[in-house]
């Protein structure tokens, strides 16, 4: 499904309002149509941090029971759509979840040319290229 997403679906970018148990995105600069399953492999890739924690990525078992919930939501709303089986879209996301590595790497690539901000965005660009390869290698893994 090709839809607005947010694209950078980080922790700092979504605002939770407990008092009315509401949720609140912000900082749209990256949105754009994307598949929906990009959108959430990267929310799931963003769980790392900027201090690319792998132990903190969900497990295959925490991206599902989050699925599920997705698809509920998704139905909820009225909005049937076949492509929403769990396991296809567990698949789909595991897929982008690289591509969201790439993006990431090339982006941290060129800002560390570019940013003056003070981080070290050389070795943030390599290691979402390892979360890039570790995925790649989780997959054939799995093939076997």
């Amino acid at each position: 499904i090709m839809a607005p997403c947010h694209n950078d679906l980080l922790s700092g970018n979504i605002i939770y309002v407990k008092a009315s148990d509401d949720v609140h995105f912000i900082d749209y600069e990256y949105s754009g149509i994307n598949p929906i399953e990009f959108d959430i492999a990267n929310h799931f890739n963003e769980f790392i941090g900027f201090e690319c924690d792998w132990e903190k990525l969900p497990s295959c078992e925490a991206m599902r029971d989050w699925l599920k919930n997705y698809i509920e939501a998704f139905h909820q709303s009225g909005t049937r759509n076949e492509t929403l089986e769990l396991e296809s879209l567990l698949t789909r996301v595991r897929s982008l979840m690289k591509a969201s590595h790439l993006l990431w790497s090339i982006w941290a690539f060129c800002q560390s040319q570019f940013s003056s901000i003070d981080f070290d965005f050389h070795k943030y660009a390599i290691s979402r290229f390892q979360g890039y390869l570790l995925e790649v290698d989780t997959e054939n893994a799995e093939r076997a």
